[in-house]
């Protein structure tokens, strides 16, 4: 099983584009530094959900992280378990995903490096951004991150729009297209 794993991680590293796919196959995510951009996407039974979306960290007095990067090894896994809440609805809770590290390298001056962490569930995916010690990077100030999320479709969304931040917070629920709530 070991070297299957392995032989289709190699597979999606000679296409450039690392994948992990949910337990049931359903839901695919890939990575891809497609001319040094960093970006991601999702399908739902093979009909795309996000669209190629870019993935970049804004770090304070340093240049953007995540354009002029290449794809320099990625490693699958997968978490099944199971584990009791004090309080809940659900309880035993069951948690299973596919999982995929995908190690990232800036092709610059700096060579920095961070490794982004995928999980796939059923009903879902997850990332997050693991930035390790080295000495391009030896401390750091996030000032912002720059994941897109560029939804495939307009899809009918459900928000709640507020004249500013400081109300209380409390209206109904709009139901609208996405493409036409205003980007501020």
């Amino acid at each position: 099983m070991r070297s299957l794993i392995l032989l289709s991680c190699l597979t999606a590293l000679a296409w450039g584009q690392p994948a992990v796919r949910s337990p049931d196959g359903l839901l695919e995510m890939t990575i891809s530094a497609d001319n040094g951009k960093l970006a991601y996407a999702v399908t739902y039974r093979g009909k795309p959900v996000i669209a190629k979306s870019g993935m970049a960290l804004d770090i304070q007095d340093q240049q953007n992280f995540g354009p002029n990067v290449r794809i320099a090894g990625a490693r699958t896994g997968a978490v099944n378990e199971t584990y009791n809440m004090l309080h809940g609805k659900s309880n035993p809770v069951r948690n299973a995903c596919q999982t995929l590290a995908v190690d990232v390298e800036e092709t610059g001056r700096q060579a920095r490096r961070m490794t982004i962490e995928v999980r796939a569930y059923d009903d879902g995916v997850a990332f997050r951004y693991v930035l390790p010690s080295q000495p391009a990077l030896m401390e750091m100030r996030l000032a912002g991150e720059k994941t897109e999320f560029q939804l495939a479709k307009d899809s009918t969304t459900y928000p709640l729009i507020l004249e500013n931040f400081r109300t209380p917070y409390e209206d109904g629920y709009h139901i609208m297209p996405l493409g036409d709530i205003h980007k501020d």
